[in-house]
């Protein structure tokens, strides 16, 4: 699979670091932007992992993993992502490049 080995290794990020006060509205939304963000990654996370042990025979195969199966083969963003996910209308190559990109923005080095 292209990318999705660095979706697979993120394992999150210090969520708080700053604290959501009334007074401090720019954490407040960097805090809910970075919740927003953390759920698109554990669906994409999960469904991945999902979709790997079902084609290596581990799990049954779902509805839902078939489709994501089928969205992945024809290029396309899955529903299931898209259902956590900002507004986007890339193919699924350029959204995931996005995501990746998007990824050392939000979290911290160490």
């Amino acid at each position: 699979m292209f990318a999705a080995e660095s979706l697979l290794n993120y394992t999150g990020c210090e969520w708080f670091k700053y604290p959501v006060e009334y007074f401090e509205s720019m954490n407040t939304v960097l805090c809910q932007e970075l919740v927003r963000f953390n759920r698109l990654l554990e669906v994409v996370h999960r469904s991945l992992q999902s979709l790997q042990k079902a084609l290596k025979g581990l799990v049954l195969m779902s509805d839902d993993l078939e489709q994501l199966g089928h969205a992945m083969y024809d290029g396309k963003v899955p529903s299931m992502w898209m259902s956590k996910s900002y507004p986007s209308q890339k193919p699924l190559g350029s959204y995931v490049q996005d995501l990746i990109d998007k990824m050392p923005s939000v979290v911290p080095t160490t």
